[in-house]
């Protein structure tokens, strides 16, 4: 049900949480030790 998606890091602020409206959308931004920002995107 939730899809994990990575993505490289970008030049953006370390953790963000942005919801989405419409269903149920959370979108959040979370800066890994790697560098690398993971994308979890939970749709409902």
């Amino acid at each position: 049900m939730y899809h994990w998606a990575y993505v490289g890091s970008q030049g953006r602020d370390n953790q963000r949480t942005v919801y989405s409206g419409a269903r149920s959308a959370a979108y959040a931004f979370i800066n890994t030790n790697f560098g690398e920002r993971v994308t979890f995107d939970a749709g409902w």
